[in-house]
């Protein structure tokens, strides 16, 4: 019993790590960049992130699919799955929550952050591939949660509600061994069948529908 309790428990204190990190992480960056810009200057740096950070994260996940290393290989599937779910989550709860943008009052998709949810899902998965990297991987997610408070896209707690989104994305992606992308050695639970099964890199992958017990 105790044999079996041990990883479990490891497992758990390795999670939690990861979300001490990233929030401190995330508070020290809004905090040092000012989280409640009122008049909406473009930073040049904001400006940046915002409209370049997803093209970043998806250039990133497409180089590593491509590296012909069967590690990074699979460091880019698990990176690029928790990345797509996020945002297909943060989707669904903006069509549900109705709140405005600090900059737009008459929006209604304010909650949560879809960027910021994407960025923390990508640094998260990321993560497990290089470890050692999660300083530049949380770092990263953190300033594209400060862009989008910065250039009133979001407040913070939409920021935030974002970052845990991805998170909780993300541990649910890489406990699942994948829940839109996934090879063929790592089987997914709550999958539906009728999979399309495609090769690439000698490797059979697949797109799947599926069902997530959220």
């Amino acid at each position: 019993m105790i044999g079996r309790i041990a990883p479990v428990a490891a497992s758990c204190r390795r999670v939690r790590r990861h979300y001490q990190l990233a929030a401190s992480l995330l508070l020290v960056v809004l905090t040092a960049g000012g989280v409640a810009a009122q008049d909406w200057d473009r930073d040049p740096v904001a400006r940046w992130l915002n409209e370049h950070s997803l093209e970043l994260i998806g250039a990133t996940s497409a180089a590593m699919l491509l590296s012909g290393d069967d590690e990074t290989t699979d460091g880019g599937e698990r990176a690029l799955d928790a990345a797509v779910v996020s945002a297909a989550a943060a989707g669904a709860l903006k069509a549900v929550v109705d709140e405005s943008r600090p900059r737009e009052p008459s929006a209604d998709d304010g909650f949560p952050s879809g960027h910021t949810a994407i960025a923390f899902g990508f640094a998260r998965a990321i993560t497990e591939w290089r470890s050692d990297g999660w300083p530049a991987f949380y770092g990263f997610a953190s300033a594209v949660g400060w862009a989008r408070v910065e250039e009133g896209y979001h407040d913070l707690d939409q920021v935030l509600a974002g970052a845990a989104l991805g998170l909780l994305v993300a541990d649910r992606s890489l406990g699942s061994g994948g829940l839109l992308l996934r090879s063929s050695d790592r089987p997914a639970r709550s999958l539906i069948a009728g999979d399309t099964d495609f090769i690439h890199g000698g490797e059979a992958l697949s797109w799947s529908l599926w069902a997530v017990e959220w």
